[in-house]
């Protein structure tokens, strides 16, 4: 229970200050500790670098730990990590993070003892790949290779104009006045694309590097209520 209101405490000073100051105190690196009692997180914000959001994750349990984020009230996976210390980057855009350790196949809930941290990018590095919308759909490429424990041939050019045709054969018309262009971070590891129709996110693409400098097509997420 202390855990829980420290964690909620934290939320509402990150929401007091302002982004100058958040910015001015942030770090380009979050230190989380996974411990028995739960998770501790350092500073209070942290700083966006080009290709995502830096975390070095400290397990001081016995065991392996699943660290999961919950932002604007959606909870998904952000790693795993064994005992000792990991580092990661997350992919995920700015604003108000909450962060939770879990052992073994436990899942997390709301009455969980989330921590509280603050993502701020003073530079706007990061362009939105948030649909905006109710209703989700989803593509992802069968890629034989893929279950046979290679990798898919990728496909030659720029992710951004391939994504007119990857995000129309995923199930999503990409209209003629539709602007496609670079989401994300602009030096992310992964590529997202996004499709704005009318100001409005509708569709997000995703693509891998390949080792020949190829792109592989990761699958599309779009908005299935237009």
């Amino acid at each position: 229970m202390r855990k829980a209101i420290g964690g909620a405490l934290a939320l509402v000073l990150a929401a007091c200050a302002s982004p100058t100051d958040l910015a001015e105190g942030a770090t380009d690196v979050a230190a989380v500790r996974c411990e028995p009692s739960g998770a501790r997180v350092q500073p209070e914000a942290v700083s966006v670098r080009s290709d995502g959001v830096h975390l070095s994750i400290d397990n001081r349990t016995d065991r392996k730990q699943s660290v999961y984020m919950r932002i604007a009230g959606a909870i998904g996976p952000l790693t795993e990590v064994d005992v000792g210390v990991t580092e990661t980057v997350s992919t995920s855009g700015p604003g108000s993070w909450e962060l939770l350790c879990v052992a073994g196949n436990a899942y997390p809930t709301e009455q969980s003892p989330w921590v509280g941290l603050e993502v701020v990018d003073p530079e706007g590095l990061w362009v939105s790949d948030v649909l905006e919308c109710d209703e989700i759909a989803a593509s992802h490429p069968d890629y034989r290779e893929d279950f046979d424990g290679g990798t898919p041939a990728g496909q030659t050019g720029d992710p951004v104009e391939l994504s007119r045709a990857s995000i129309t054969a995923a199930g999503f018309p990409v209209l003629e006045g539709d602007v496609i262009e670079r989401a994300g971070y602009p030096e992310a590891e992964s590529v997202h694309t996004r499709v704005v129709r009318d100001g409005r996110v509708v569709a997000i693409g995703r693509w891998q590097a390949a080792d020949d400098g190829r792109w592989i097509d990761r699958g599309a997420e779009y908005c299935d209520d237009l």
